[in-house]
């Protein structure tokens, strides 16, 4: 297993207060390096963080391409690490928006470990989101994921410099 040093996706992740993060599930395959994501390792670093003020969820997996039931959210306790094998059906997110005050913010360090392709492998390169639950059957959303999931979606994002 081989750490990612490029940090594709990897880094440091802050969300404020109305932050959310649909469902997903990561890219399979690294796109750059041809290796398999095996793990991610996520570490939360936001001090004095309330539990009310949202944390992360694990779904189900009962089918391919859409998450099963809620399972269990997960609090950002302050030096928390969660680890997950990414290449099960490893659906996660943030599943409500986060509630805290102007002042904090989600902070998180998230790593993630690459190995030797398996052959059954899901050649994603890409995040695969789902829709939440309010953006179900919007037409726009829809498309917007499925643009976003393929390798040309680099197109979706828009930068504003100042």
């Amino acid at each position: 297993m081989y750490s990612d040093l490029r940090l594709n996706g990897a880094g440091w992740h802050i969300h404020k207060s109305g932050g959310k993060l649909n469902t997903h599930l990561d890219y399979s395959i690294h796109p750059k390096l041809g290796m398999q994501r095996k793990l991610n390792l996520i570490i939360y670093l936001s001090r004095e963080w309330d539990t009310n003020w949202g944390g992360l969820g694990l779904w189900g997996n009962d089918t391919p391409n859409e998450p099963g039931p809620l399972i269990k959210t997960i609090d950002f306790k302050f030096n928390r690490a969660v680890i997950f094998d990414t290449t099960q059906n490893s659906w996660h997110g943030l599943p409500d928006q986060i509630t805290c005050p102007p002042n904090f913010f989600r902070r998180s360090i998230a790593l993630y470990y690459l190995c030797t392709p398996s052959i059954d492998a899901i050649p994603r390169g890409k995040a695969l989101f789902s829709p939440s639950e309010m953006q179900c059957g919007n037409k726009e959303i829809e498309e917007l994921i499925i643009l976003r999931s393929s390798q040309g979606g680099a197109a979706v994002y828009r930068t504003k410099i100042i």
